[in-house]
């Protein structure tokens, strides 16, 4: 069992889940895709520096006039969030009402082509309503991964596999198997 430094105990079978979790999102992510990364526009450098944009300038800063650059009129989130622009810059601005002082940290980068993948960690203050849980106060930390294709600059389709019980987790969801269900072996 190892500890993570603001929420406790994680245990070794979680860390490679969500691993494994995020590994599965990125294969469905790239399924089909050797075409598009060989005609893709932008550089490797150039698509990567776009999404981070999204984290540096936006989460960690607060910059909320590059928030109306960032996402494509046309993004679609594949992982079933809203789909569309505004809908996506919404959710950003959510994500930071709920968390004024949120910041993230991206851990890991795979970027080809137009298509970048990051695995990063998210912390803050859960100080505002967020997925119906009423703010609690409590300092609050997640890790999930992004995926992004990038066109002409914007994010113009997303992934984030394992995000939402990440978040869930985070906010004090409970995982409960359901009813019936074999009791997992430690």
């Amino acid at each position: 069992m190892t500890t993570s430094p603001t929420s406790g105990p994680v245990s070794r079978r979680a860390a490679l889940a969500g691993l494994g979790a995020g590994s599965l999102g990125l294969a469905l992510a790239t399924t089909g895709l050797a075409g598009s990364a060989q005609d893709a526009t932008p550089a490797a450098g150039d698509a990567k520096a776009a999404a981070l944009r999204l984290y540096e300038n936006v989460f960690n800063q607060k910059d909320f006039d590059v928030l109306e650059e960032i996402f494509a009129d046309d993004v679609v989130d594949h992982t079933g969030g809203p789909s569309g622009g505004e809908a996506a810059k919404g959710v950003v601005r959510a994500v930071i009402d709920a968390f004024p002082d949120i910041h993230v940290t991206p851990e890991v980068w795979v970027v080809e082509g137009d298509l970048v993948a990051a695995y990063v960690t998210w912390t803050g203050t859960h100080q505002g309503d967020f997925l119906g849980v009423p703010a609690s106060g409590r300092e609050t930390n997640w890790s999930h991964i992004d995926i992004v294709r990038i066109r002409d600059g914007k994010h113009a389709e997303i992934w984030h596999p394992g995000l939402v019980t990440a978040l869930q987790l985070a906010l004090g969801f409970e995982l409960v198997p359901p009813s019936g269900a074999a009791t997992p072996v430690p």
